[in-house]
């Protein structure tokens, strides 16, 4: 049982990453205007301009590909937990919403079981010299 909902985690967190990373270049979920003057919007825009967001959607994809599969799950958990800080922290302080979110309460659990299941060797890997 345990290890099915390893699996499942993972291809949620896994399919959610690389959906949303796809779709800054494939563009096949329409993305909702911003007023222009906000904060969110500016922001975006200088990540935008400067390609740093491409990037991170290129983290996206690689991270969520990587957290498939369990010899690369931990890798893909390094890659992928500073970005799902970011998102919840755009989401929340950012544009001002809530945490009751459902991508954010999403990320959160997704993230959370994936690396309370493997904490012992996290940590091991972390403080191992």
């Amino acid at each position: 049982m345990k290890s099915k909902m390893l699996f499942i985690s993972s291809l949620l967190l896994g399919f959610t990453y690389i959906t949303f990373g796809l779709n800054h270049f494939l563009k096949f979920i329409p993305i909702p205007l911003e007023d222009p003057g906000s904060i969110a919007s500016s922001f975006m825009f200088a990540m935008f301009t400067t390609g740093f967001l491409a990037l991170v959607k290129v983290l996206e994809v690689i991270g969520g590909l990587l957290i498939f599969f369990v010899k690369t799950r931990r890798l893909g958990l390094l890659i992928l937990s500073p970005i799902s800080i970011n998102v919840i922290l755009y989401s929340t302080l950012i544009t001002g919403g809530s945490l009751l979110q459902p991508i954010i309460l999403l990320i959160l659990f997704l993230n959370g079981y994936l690396i309370f299941e493997d904490r012992r060797k996290i940590i091991a890997f972390l403080f191992t010299r």
